[in-house]
């Protein structure tokens, strides 16, 4: 893509809106898309990276190695979603690795284009730091919903957020909405193992909360249901 595809998509992400266009332009021309296959790993924790970057199309799992050598799912990122740039800028290692969930797409911006804008422009750093806190507390109720919730609430409350933030449809003009997950993807992301991710999923389908009829793929049906269950 050009450096005006990238001039365009930066300036949408709300972060980066504040900034004028000189110092838009700036990242753009040092800024790059790349394409990333599904279970490609793009970041790994404990590394020092050069350049962080920003999700354009796609879903990323950020993963934390356990003791036992087990990744645990953290977090997911969406489209205009950025990982890594205040431990770039203050030059720490990566806490999280970074796998994508499907086909992805993301924009690589250099740790130095950052501080060049940053050194005239520090309103950058209340987003940084909006985000980080945002994504403390969705580990909060990542880690409160593992330690006590039932895995059908866990299941329920992952199936609400993947419908509002990576449907391929929604469902203003009644359109079936489509989510794009396999059942391993849903045990990682809720603490549990496939077998018992099929089994609710498929009691889930009998019930008509969902449809799961088709490989790696689910149709929420009754959106309204699965909230009221995600909030038992």
């Amino acid at each position: 893509m050009s450096k005006k595809a990238a001039f365009d998509f930066i300036k949408e992400i709300p972060t980066f809106s504040q900034l004028p266009g000189d110092a838009l332009s700036s990242l753009a021309e040092q800024s790059r898309f790349a394409s990333i296959r599904s279970g490609d790993y793009i970041a790994f924790e404990g590394s020092q990276d050069e350049a962080s970057f920003i999700v354009v199309s796609g879903r990323l799992a950020m993963t934390k190695s356990s003791m036992s050598g087990k990744d645990l799912v953290v977090q997911l990122l969406g489209p205009g979603d950025f990982f890594g740039m205040v431990l770039a800028i203050e030059k720490l290692p990566s806490q999280l690795s970074a796998r994508a969930q499907t086909d992805a797409e993301v924009l690589w911006i250099p740790t130095e284009a950052l501080l060049g804008v940053l050194s005239g422009h520090p309103v950058l750093y209340k987003g940084f730091v909006a985000q980080l806190s945002d994504w403390l507390h969705t580990a909060h109720k990542l880690s409160r919903g593992l330690a006590h919730d039932s895995v059908e609430v866990r299941i329920a409350a992952l199936l609400v957020l993947l419908a509002a933030k990576f449907a391929r449809t929604r469902d203003e003009n009644n359109d079936p909405i489509v989510v794009d997950i396999t059942r391993q993807h849903i045990a990682d992301l809720t603490g549990t193992t496939p077998e018992t991710a099929t089994r609710v999923t498929r009691s889930m389908h009998r019930t008509g909360l969902i449809e799961v009829n088709k490989p790696g793929v689910i149709i929420v049906k009754n959106l309204q249901a699965l909230k009221k269950l995600a909030e038992s």
